[in-house]
């Protein structure tokens, strides 16, 4: 505190030191109505406002003229709370426009004394233009930076070893699906973040990269407090004293969510355009032999009735029509397959769901195979309940339908065993057809509905198929937004499941 002991004037000393200094010293005495009577203000005023020297001349009320009106009313506040409350220290920051035009930023600081009686005011004003100014830089600098993390999905964070502090960027509470600063940040809600398969994965890896010294880069998952999953890159450098204790890591950790699935979209893509080609190859492949070959028996055949058509006798040439008669309606089916198969991914197949009783349509598909099985004295029994209706594709559900049950009877020797059933959950019906044939081995199970694959089987009485008949059946299963799936062991049969959606709903092809 300025010591005025009495007198009433500044000395040549007091004034000698505030002109040699770049803070303005200033002093007032007050009088009842709390106006100054008497004042010093240093010449440095002068040099902060870019006047010439002697300028304000220790007048207030001059200096007042270059601050910005709308601080005047605060000021004033505060003078008065100074002089009511002697020995309390007030400060407070202000704009001024200088003799050039521009601004600065002012802090003063008063304090005042009550000598026998008298009231006087004394303090200092510093020009605070380049703090404020920092200070502005930096706020910006960290309005951007927020915006940057934010915009990046990057969030950073900092653990202090000596103090145990942890601090996070707001967006690491956004990547954490929480309000920003709205929930304390420390160890223990940090690591409830991270998805519970990975936490251990995600512990070893920081304590070896502590102990290690070594710069820490994994991806792992967190599980949010909704459930919700998502993907991060998580960086960490950890700095060390003189003797090799950790002192503090540094970290970031990026949200990298949509990253993670666009590349499962691509690899889903490229799997799925891998199983296109390979369906096309197959299909070429059918073209080119499996076509091939029946029109070679239709034609080796037709032209030995042309050559010999006098000489053949009635069995002979009936065994030779047989032939031909059988190899024409499988090359037949053959091509309408082919012909299904290409106008269901040509999308010219009309997809049109609709209300159909189960049971009725299941014996309707039995019917069509009736002689079939009838060939082989296999029984086939249903267990639908009367009133089960699924919203399908009359069309393609037939065909589902028909193409299992003709499996069935295909792979089941004589005499057997083929029961179709169905079940519901909460919110499919299930359609099951369960035979008591040959089975089907767990190599051949895997690649079962993949048309690249060779999985061509004999039935029990040497029947052939096209191959595509399974590939139709999870097309237009998936077509359905159902699925198909299978349960069998060697010699003891198969049963094959397919699911319908109890609503309307399916997907495009």
């Amino acid at each position: 505190m300025i010591n005025t002991e009495n007198k009433r004037n500044i000395s040549e000393d007091f004034k000698q030191i505030s002109e040699n200094i770049t803070i303005v010293i200033w002093k007032a005495k007050v009088n009842k109505k709390y106006e100054f009577e008497e004042t010093y203000i240093s010449s440095v005023v002068d040099e902060i406002l870019g006047l010439p020297k002697e300028t304000i001349k220790n007048d207030w009320n001059k200096f007042f003229e270059y601050v910005k009106s709308e601080y005047l009313p605060e000021i004033q506040t505060i003078f008065k709370k100074v002089f009511l409350s002697p020995g309390t220290t007030e400060h407070f920051e202000y704009e001024v426009v200088k003799a050039d035009g521009k601004t600065a930023w002012l802090r003063s600081e008063g304090i005042s004394e009550n000598q026998n009686g008298q009231l006087f005011v004394f303090g200092t004003t510093a020009d605070i233009t380049k703090q404020k100014e920092t200070e502005k830089a930096l706020k910006i600098s960290e309005k951007r930076l927020k915006e940057a993390q934010k915009t990046a999905h990057i969030g950073h964070w900092e653990l202090d070893y000596r103090t145990n502090k942890f601090l996070w960027s707001d967006e690491i509470y956004r990547i954490f699906g929480l309000e920003p600063q709205k929930t304390s940040a420390n160890y223990e809600i940090f690591t409830e973040q991270i998805h519970p398969n990975d936490r251990k994965y995600v512990f070893e890896s920081f304590k070896n990269s502590v102990k290690n010294k070594s710069d820490y880069n994994i991806v792992h998952r967190l599980k949010l407090q909704n459930g919700k999953i998502k993907h991060v890159n998580q960086r960490c450098k950890t700095t060390y004293d003189k003797t090799g204790n950790p002192k503090r890591s540094i970290g970031t950790i990026a949200d990298i969510t949509v990253q993670i699935e666009n590349e499962q979209k691509i690899k889903k893509q490229n799997l799925e355009l891998q199983q296109i080609n390979a369906e096309k190859d197959k299909l070429f492949s059918i073209i080119s032999h499996d076509l091939r070959s029946p029109f070679n028996v239709l034609i080796g055949f037709s032209e030995i009735l042309h050559d010999n058509i006098d000489i053949f006798d009635k069995a002979k040439f009936k065994n030779i029509a047989s032939i031909i008669n059988s190899t024409a309606k499988a090359t037949y089916e053959l091509l309408n397959d082919l012909l299904k198969w290409a106008n269901f991914h040509n999308g010219t197949i009309v997809f049109n769901p609709e209300k159909i009783n189960l049971q009725y349509l299941t014996t309707k598909v039995i019917y069509t195979i009736k002689s079939f099985a009838e060939q082989k004295e296999i029984e086939i029994t249903y267990k639908i309940p009367e009133k089960t209706e699924i919203f399908a594709d009359k069309n393609m559900f037939f065909i589902i339908l028909r193409n299992l049950i003709t499996n069935a009877v295909k792979y089941t020797q004589r005499k057997g065993k083929i029961n179709i059933f169905s079940s519901e959950t909460d919110k499919n019906i299930q359609i099951s057809i369960k035979d008591n044939g040959i089975g089907i081995s767990p190599e051949k199970q895997e690649k079962l509905f993949q048309i690249d694959s060779n999985n061509l089987l004999q039935g029990t009485e040497d029947e052939t198929g096209t191959g595509l008949g399974l590939i139709f059946c999870r097309d237009f299963t998936k077509k359905h937004g159902g699925k198909i799936w299978l349960k069998s062991e060697l010699g003891k049969g198969s049963t094959f499941t397919f699911s319908i959606p109890k609503i309307a709903l399916y997907v495009s092809a």
